[in-house]
């Protein structure tokens, strides 16, 4: 192709030329060869315009090359997403297990520090004498379970809570529920 005609310009134009020889038969050869040879330039001079079908061809090509650069384009983005999301996910995972981890030396921590409070608060209290308290029971509606239960506390105001009530009524229940044989192993009712 490159500026010259293609097949189907070649073939019109040796049709051209076969027409010019029919016609200068009878002129004779000088004026036979003259038409020739230019009939020969004509078929070999380079043409600026090219077929609407070359231009279509041309526009299709440039249209796939451009998909095809567009395909390319959206693939590379497609890996550079990937890679992105896959260092995003491995950095949440990492910074969960370390939040993770910080989170339980700290309830460690809060546990070690409440436990030391506790045994501080239960040996300043340790001399100290349980004089008040009260006496609760429980009885099982059939009648042949009972417990009775002593509760002290330091004073009298302790005894007379709602709460310290509460505590001796669950633990004389506790009790009853147990049996007499399996009350001696208890470490904590």
């Amino acid at each position: 192709m490159n500026g010259r005609l293609g097949g189907v310009g070649k073939q019109i134009g040796s049709d051209l030329f076969e027409l010019g020889k029919s016609v200068v038969k009878g002129v004779g050869k000088v004026a036979g060869d003259t038409v020739n040879d230019s009939i020969e330039q004509i078929l070999s001079a380079p043409v600026g315009v090219t077929s609407t079908e070359d231009k279509e061809q041309k526009k299709r090509q440039q249209e796939q090359a451009k998909q095809q650069k567009d395909l390319e384009k959206k693939q590379i983005e497609k890996r550079q997403f990937q890679e992105v999301r896959g260092q995003l996910e491995e950095y949440i995972q990492h910074k969960k297990q370390v939040e993770a981890q910080r989170a339980q030396e700290q309830r460690q921590q809060e546990q070690e520090d409440k436990q030391k409070e506790g045994f501080e608060k239960a040996a300043k209290r340790e001399g100290r004498e349980t004089g008040q308290g009260k006496v609760f029971s429980y009885v099982h509606h059939t009648g042949k379970v009972a417990s009775v239960v002593e509760l002290f506390s330091e004073t009298d105001f302790v005894a007379r809570n709602e709460l310290f009530e509460t505590l001796g009524r669950d633990i004389a229940l506790q009790v009853a529920s147990m049996g007499e044989k399996d009350l001696p192993k208890q470490e904590f009712i």
